[in-house]
């Protein structure tokens, strides 16, 4: 029981870790930098919430440098190669930034209805699907399967329960031989059918002379760690009656029998669920393995198809169902350099309307090429990786969102299912892999120290001291050397956005300041 000087005293308790989590992504929806875009930021706002911002880069406009490409007659594939190249080439080349790591964020397309690229798309779209829908077929009649295998070994579980309770070497254990009575019950109701057999222990009562056979049949409760040495021990407990005349011949040998009965019952059910058991949680563990596996199979062709998918957005001004276009978005980020908070990074934002042509090459094998219209805008942030990180799900999830707008994830969805069926099934799964079950432990009852009132008194008077938070205790020399550090990163993206817009420009021919 908590002490009352403590309740009233103790000071007001921290955040759980669930509500410091939602915060988390309350704040990165609202204010993530990249979702803000380029100029959608302010410095000091962003980092009082811990946030990153963007930033200018050096001789551009503000928060991107933008180009914009207009030529129908030449691939552009290229200009998303030049990038990629370029943040990945080694420091020690003559071209190329060495970004410490390049993100892959945004890989979406669409086509116009009437187009051949479309076409092509969705017969290859539609072959997984079928695909896909089988397996999911199978995966959810096993996983409907494993709910009646599970409650069986649950049932199976508590009788077995019983079985071991039931074993004691005391003679006086009062569990054991509250767990025989349940389970001489269950014979007489389930063997013998109890009222129905006339029989049974029930009916025999009702008969002349046997009125005290149920009372001795279920007070006559052997010790014994096996039924074998019960039924050791009900042997020498019967020959005791015998020879003290308790009771009279005709009821004696009734209890006999029907004692023999169902220690009989007993050892043979027992070996038998026993067995049964083992059976069941290997097959459980069957089940669960044919369901990971077809799962394994389902998640190539779920990233295949996240990766055809196409938006389908006929409200988008550059996609004209009677011409023949497409429209694809790709974000490359560059991590140029870690700092101890937060990261100097370059994102390029690439959008193509294109005419795809279908050519045919040796063989009669079909090959696209996209030749339009790009533009390309050039962005310099400062972010921590909980920003990055948090941006690359959202990009990953904005491509499943589809039909229902909602984000997508059969896998996840599957792995629920699983956990619904509840703790004890990993433990089933866990003893069919080992062949050992888990050993209960005894829980220990924590007192509470003697001093614990006090020095409960003594933290309640924090709460009236005002908060000092770890930027506020950093000395000065620490500030001064995290504001240095800051503003070379800053300067680092901006001019690095920079360098990434003019070799671009010169690499393909364009005018330059």
């Amino acid at each position: 029981m908590a002490s009352p000087v403590k309740n009233l005293f103790s000071a007001p308790e921290d955040e759980s870790p669930e509500a410091k989590e939602k915060k988390k992504k309350e704040n990165q929806e609202k204010y993530n930098p990249f979702l803000k875009g380029p100029g959608g930021t302010k410095k000091d706002e962003q980092m009082k919430k811990g946030m990153g911002y963007s930033i200018d880069p050096k001789n551009g406009s503000k928060g991107a440098l933008k180009i914009s490409i207009d030529n129908m007659g030449d691939s552009v594939e290229k200009y998303y190669y030049h990038f990629q190249k370029f943040f990945t080439k080694h420091e020690s080349t003559a071209f190329g930034i060495h970004a410490e790591q390049l993100y892959k964020l945004k890989d979406v397309f669409d086509a116009s209805v009437s187009s051949s690229f479309h076409g092509q798309i969705g017969s290859k779209v539609s072959a997984m699907q079928q695909q896909i829908s089988g397996y999911l077929t199978q995966i959810g009649q096993l996983t409907k399967s494993l709910f009646p295998m599970v409650r069986e070994i649950r049932m199976m579980d508590e009788r077995l329960e019983m079985y071991k309770k039931s074993f004691s070497k005391n003679k006086d254990d009062p569990e054991a031989r509250q767990n025989e009575v349940a389970l001489k019950s269950t014979w007489v109701e389930v063997v013998e059918q109890g009222m129905q057999n006339p029989n049974s222990v029930y009916s025999m009562a009702t008969k002349l002379g046997f009125v005290t056979l149920p009372d001795l049949f279920f007070g006559i409760n052997p010790q014994g760690e096996s039924v074998e040495e019960q039924r050791k021990n009900l042997a020498r407990t019967l020959d005791a009656i015998a020879k003290q005349q308790q009771i009279n011949f005709k009821v004696r040998t009734a209890l006999e029998k029907k004692l023999q009965q169902y220690y009989t019952w007993k050892q043979k059910t027992y070996e038998e669920m026993h067995h049964t058991w083992k059976f069941r949680i290997k097959n459980l563990k069957q089940h669960y393995n044919v369901i990971r596996l077809y799962m394994s199979w389902l998640k190539p062709y779920m990233t295949a198809l996240k990766a055809l998918q196409m938006r389908g957005d006929t409200s988008s001004s550059e996609m004209v169902s009677a011409f023949e276009t497409s429209k694809l978005e790709l974000e490359l980020l560059a991590v140029l350099k870690k700092g101890t908070t937060y990261n100097s990074c370059v994102l390029v934002r690439m959008t193509h309307v294109t005419r795809p042509e279908l050519q045919y090459g040796q063989g009669g094998a079909k090959q696209v090429l996209h030749a339009g219209q790009i533009d390309i805008s050039i962005e310099p942030y400062i972010a921590t990786d909980e920003d990055i990180k948090w941006y690359q799900k959202y990009a990953d999830k904005e491509v499943l969102q589809y039909y229902t707008g909602q984000a997508v994830d059969f896998s996840v969805d599957i792995e629920d299912i699983l956990k619904s069926l509840g703790t004890d099934v990993e433990e089933y799964l866990r003893e069919a892999e080992t062949g050992k079950r888990k050993e209960e432990k005894k829980e220990t009852k924590k007192e509470e120290p003697f001093f614990e009132p006090f020095t409960a008194i003594i933290g309640s008077f924090k709460m009236f001291l005002p908060e000092r938070s770890k930027e506020k205790r950093m000395t000065s020399d620490d500030r001064g050397q995290a504001k240095e550090e800051l503003d070379k990163l800053e300067k680092k993206a901006g001019d690095m956005a920079w360098v990434t817009y003019d070799v671009f420009k010169k690499s393909n021919g364009m005018m330059t300041l």
